[in-house]
């Protein structure tokens, strides 16, 4: 029988697909019918905050990261704040010159999702604050809207999230042209609000700060200085290595804003949580007090109990 090392209780056990790698702790008695999941959920702040410092890199198991360093410049996704999409030719451009840096189409294939490409609207909208449905006064909505799976398409109604802010969801149900259901509901009604969609789209080339989607003919709307996310590559696994350094891990962040969408978990993990010797008091601050330029930077919903 094969010798079998089991780490004391403080050393967390890593599992991976290489047990001869140096990048793992091996767990010896591994069988094709054993499967485990668990997830970890790190509070980090209690107000908002920027984000992870390196991305995938900065989350560790046992002090091997997610993501090496080197492999993350090319693997990782990217964002950029000032992007250009021309639907005709449906070339998007970095404007910023670092959204598809290091990036290239034989890492695998990547999918983007720009802010408001998809499609536009001015004065239909209108929304009740608490309810899920979502109105248009005249055909703006179609059935592929819909998001699927990881894909979301937000979308934007100015006016409609907390205390008159950009409302951010996403579509769950096309009823018809005029109505859908959304999650999470509208914090704010409006009446004649302007809206966009956003679009998502597979990057047939990059070439400098610019990358072309694949297809043909026009698709979405053309947009300007607008945000840009990129995801990381999608590989074949049978044809092309994993750059993960951990075979079936995951991570996902959220900054801590009020009106922010949930976490959720992934499908086959379950949903319940138990705290245990919990001893001491997480008192709330209260954020009414932090201002700039003499105003609260939170009108309301931040105050200490």
């Amino acid at each position: 029988m094969p010798k079998t090392n089991i780490p004391a209780e403080d050393n967390p056990i890593i599992i991976g697909d290489n047990p001869n790698s140096s990048t793992y702790n091996s767990f010896g008695r591994k069988t094709s019918s054993e499967k485990q999941s668990a997830v970890v959920v790190d509070v980090l702040s209690e107000g908002p905050i920027k984000g992870l410092v390196d991305g995938a890199s900065s989350v560790q198991l046992n002090g091997v990261p997610l993501l090496d360093p080197i492999t993350k410049q090319s693997y990782s996704a990217a964002v950029s704040s000032d992007t250009s999409y021309v639907a005709s030719t449906r070339i998007i451009t970095d404007n910023n010159s670092t959204l598809f840096a290091n990036k290239t189409t034989s890492s695998g294939a990547y999918k983007i999702q720009i802010e408001g490409g998809l499609k536009s609207a001015s004065g239909l909208i209108s929304t009740t604050a608490g309810v899920n449905t979502v109105t248009a006064s005249s055909s703006f909505f179609a059935s592929d809207q819909v998001s699927l799976g990881e894909e979301t398409r937000t979308l934007t109604i100015p006016g409609a999230g907390p205390s008159g802010s950009d409302y951010k969801g996403r579509i769950l149900k096309f009823t018809s042209a005029t109505s859908v259901e959304v999650e999470p509901a509208p914090f704010s009604s409006v009446s004649g609000a302007n809206a966009t969609i956003d679009l998502i789209g597979t990057i047939a080339s990059i070439s400098g700060n610019t990358a072309t989607l694949e297809g043909s003919g026009t698709l979405g709307i053309n947009t300007s200085n607008t945000k840009a996310n990129l995801t990381t590559p999608s590989i074949d696994v049978a044809t092309q290595a994993d750059r993960w350094n951990f075979e079936d891990a995951g991570f996902a962040f959220r900054p801590g804003t009020r009106d922010q969408s949930y976490l959720a978990l992934p499908g086959s993990v379950g949903s319940n949580s138990l705290t245990a010797n919990v001893g001491t008091v997480l008192n709330t601050t209260d954020f009414n007090g932090i201002t700039f330029n003499g105003s609260p930077i939170f009108s309301s919903g931040y105050v200490a109990s």
